[in-house]
Order: structure tokens, then C-alpha cells, then sequence
């Protein structure tokens, strides 16, 4: 039987439940009701005194000014020392290509010096000049060989030409044409007066030249040209052996 006097066991309190924060946005910030959480402003950071120990950073240095149009050679010298023109032409380092004996670099160094140019500038256009002159030796010997195997390439054909035409006399005929080399030529200009004749006229022609005139010596040379007659050799002079009716 239950105690009715037994006093009631007190209630437990609910335990509150918090409100839904409100979502943030710029329209609730600015037009809503309810404002923003805004985080607390931090702590200002504490200041370190300087330590007087500590290095001074360099000063910057002063802006490079360009002379004026009244300006002296002293002062275009004082510029052109800043931007980095050694101080005299032998200070420039030139380089120069293999087997040049430097003399153009020996000359072109006053001229970079006077014009301002600096070591690093005149470093740089002695190195493109040079790449630039083996170009254009390279071309020009390329250009060279081409030409000398074409020439090459047409002496062998008018050769052949000129063997298939003299048929068995080619050898007696070339005789004639050296002949002719070694009466009106000094040996040691003959290649040279040969090779001028040659470029104006061509192989065929130049040795058809020297044929026809060997060939008119050879017929002559019983009428003086060392021929034996007697025991005496003749002494003609080259006028009478080219032209013996004449006088």
C-alpha cells in the first residue's frame, strides 16, 4: 500500500536548447535584423625597438643622368665611365678569329672608346662581327668550289670534244700548242697567261689558239727555227719566222 503522504519527487529542468544562429549574408548585414557574429579585433602585434647593432642597408645610388646637348667632353667621359667604357682602348677585350694577327681589332678600339661603347657591348660586336666574316668566307669559298667544278665539269667535256675531233693527230696537234707556250711565254707566267686566256675564251678555244700558232712555228722551222741546215743553226728573229715573205 502505497505511502500517500510521501512527499513528490521534485521535476528535473529541461535543459534549455540554443537558438539557431542566424545564417550570414550580405543582405542580412546590411538590411536585416539581426547583425553578423564579428570576430573580436586582434591583439595589436607588440613593436620591436630596432636594434641599433643591426646593418643599414646601402643607400640607393643616384639615377644615371644623361648630358645635355650643352655638355662637355669631360662630362660625355664621365658618363660613358659610369655605363661601363673602360678607361682607355686597351682596356676592351677583342676577340679575334684564328690566324688574324689583330690589327683591325687594334684599330677599331679608339673608335668603340670614342663612342662611348662599353667592355660588354665591344665584347659582344667583336663576337657577331666575327661569326659574321666566317660566313661570309664560307659562303664565298663554297661559292668558289661551285664554280671551279662547273668550269671543271665543261673543260672535260670541250677536251673530249676536241680529242674525238683531232682524232690521231690530237697528239701531234698538242705538241703544237706547247710549242706555241714555250716560244712566246716566260715558264714561270705561262699557267697564269694561259688560265686568263682560258677564262675570256674557254678550254677548246684556247688550245685551238696556241695549236694554230705552234703549228705555223713548226712549218717554218726549216727557214730558222733551230733547225739544222749546214751545221748552222738559224738565228732568225720572230718576225721573219712568222712572216717569211715579208721584207
Amino acid at each position: 500500500m502505497s505511502d500517500t503522504n510521501a512527499p513528490a519527487t521534485p521535476a528535473t529542468p529541461a535543459t534549455p536548447v540554443a537558438a539557431p544562429a542566424a545564417p550570414v549574408s550580405a543582405a542580412g548585414a546590411l538590411v536585416g535584423d539581426t547583425a553578423p557574429a564579428v570576430a573580436p579585433a586582434a591583439a595589436p602585434a607588440a613593436v620591436t625597438p630596432t636594434d641599433p647593432a643591426a646593418p643599414v642597408a646601402p643607400a640607393a645610388p643616384a639615377a644615371l643622368v644623361v648630358p645635355g646637348k650643352d655638355a662637355t667632353p669631360e662630362d660625355w667621359s664621365a658618363f660613358y665611365a659610369q655605363i661601363g667604357r673602360p678607361e682607355t682602348p686597351d682596356g676592351y677585350e677583342l676577340s679575334v678569329p684564328d690566324g688574324d694577327d689583330g690589327s683591325f681589332a687594334k684599330q677599331m678600339a679608339p673608335v668603340l672608346h670614342k663612342h662611348g661603347v662599353t667592355a660588354e657591348q665591344a665584347k659582344g660586336l667583336a663576337a657577331d662581327w666575327n661569326a659574321m666574316v666566317a660566313a661570309q668566307i664560307s659562303e664565298m669559298d663554297a661559292a668558289d668550289a661551285a664554280a671551279a667544278a662547273a668550269m671543271n665539269s665543261k673543260n672535260v667535256a670541250e677536251a673530249t670534244e676536241l680529242r674525238n675531233e683531232w682524232g690521231q693527230a690530237h697528239d701531234a696537234n698538242m705538241h703544237f700548242a706547247k710549242l706555241a707556250v714555250q716560244q712566246f711565254m716566260p715558264a714561270d707566267k705561262a699557267g697564269e697567261v694561259i688560265s686568263a686566256i682560258e677564262s675570256k675564251i674557254g678550254y677548246k678555244a684556247t688550245i685551238q689558239l696556241l695549236h694554230g700558232i705552234g703549228k705555223g712555228l713548226g712549218e717554218h722551222d726549216a727557214a730558222g727555227m733551230g733547225s739544222n741546215n749546214g751545221g748552222a743553226v738559224a738565228t732568225k728573229s720572230l718576225a721573219e719566222r712568222l712572216y717569211p715573205g715579208a721584207g
